[in-house]
């Protein structure tokens, strides 16, 4: 969390700081719970103030006044619908104030004219390479990467290596002969995005947060409509981006709908599918755990999802309720509408020239 502190920081002050505008955000995540998480949320609100987080507790009245057509009990919706859904009233929510969304490509960007311009030994991009494992020194700290590039491989020595291969962390591990136990805790699932119109012409969709509600189930505003979300917690451990838009209709909308039922009259427009790898930690509530059934906890999942196939398609997103989130301008990639396709993990690599 210190961490994330330390990234909204320097988010807010990148275009005075890079010279490079990167359109930062901050629209809040609100997380929704049924009473059994929401009695956990003071040793949660305790940890959360540790370590200076900003962040406002939510009474249902105060869910339902920030968040068109959502209603926090259940009474609206059909016994028998309710029972098989396994929705339960919603008793709060938390809500983070600093969180929100920037456009992670042009900070790549800033990053990278500062480096050129600032210092010696400029950075290289090399595209469609995939890093085969990690090497060691004998003390067991990492010291290089072995690549492969049009069949040549080559290890590049390093005295620090920065693991930023998202849902292909382990199978790099795995590769580079780490046994199970000094793996990550992060597994690799299927999230889909679904871009609709809005229900209505309420002004408030304008400056919803992202909120969580039901099922994992999550939405925000994204340029002009509302941008909707879950992962496919049914198929863990996937690299599969295949985009399934009748996922929106038998498994999302379905439940949202109840939720809110004004989200009946969204018309689905358009979708892409990518990687999610969420890691659990050990302090995370129950809803971690019952995600079929109940909102998602916040800051339950650290999600690290990056594809790259050119600099200017690359997506990276951050943890949710703690830090920012994605954010794609345009809905998804223009020339890339299912990321993050090609296999062999990550297709590029950072690495400094020797002058």
């Amino acid at each position: 969390m210190q961490i994330s502190n330390k990234g909204i920081e320097i988010l807010s002050h990148f275009k005075e700081d890079m010279g490079m505008a990167i359109g930062f955000e901050k629209n809040g995540y609100l997380f929704n719970y049924y009473d059994a998480e929401w009695q956990q949320m003071p040793k949660v609100a305790a940890i959360l103030e540790a370590n200076h987080v900003n962040f406002q507790l939510l009474g249902p009245d105060q869910v339902e006044a920030r968040i068109p057509g959502l209603r926090c009990g259940v009474d609206h919706i059909d016994p028998e619908v309710r029972e098989l859904l396994g929705l339960e009233p919603i008793a709060g929510g938390l809500f983070g104030a600093d969180c929100g969304s920037f456009d992670p490509s042009q900070a790549t960007v800033g990053y990278f004219e500062r480096a050129a311009t600032d210092f010696a030994a400029r950075p290289v991009v090399q595209l469609n390479t995939e890093a085969v494992a990690l090497t060691f020194d004998p003390a067991g700290r990492a010291d290089g990467v072995k690549l492969r590039c049009g069949g040549t491989e080559e290890t590049v020595a390093a005295g620090i290596v920065a693991l930023c291969t998202g849902p292909w962390t382990n199978k790099l591990l795995e590769r580079s002969g780490l046994p199970e136990q000094d793996r990550m805790p992060i597994i690799s699932q299927k999230r889909m995005l679904f871009i609709t119109d809005f229900p209505d012409q309420d002004p408030r969709w304008q400056t919803i947060p992202l909120t969580s509600i039901d099922q994992g189930i999550f939405f925000k505003f994204e340029s002009g409509s509302l941008m909707v979300g879950k992962a496919r917690i049914d198929a863990p451990d996937s690299l599969d981006t295949t985009f399934e838009p009748d996922y929106y209709v038998e498994e999302i909308n379905l439940v949202m709908q109840e939720r809110m039922p004004i989200t009946a009259r969204c018309k689905l427009k358009r979708g892409w599918a990518r990687r999610w790898a969420p890691a659990w930690p050990s302090w995370s509530s129950p809803a971690s755990t019952r995600a079929s059934t109940a909102p998602r906890s916040a800051g339950a999942a650290s999600r690290s999802t990056t594809w790259c196939r050119k600099p200017t398609s690359c997506r990276e997103a951050s943890p949710p309720g703690r830090g920012s989130g994605p954010r794609s301008r345009r809905g998804p990639p223009r020339s890339n509408p299912a990321p993050g396709r090609s296999s062999g993990g990550p297709a590029s690599r950072v690495r400094r020239s020797p002058g």
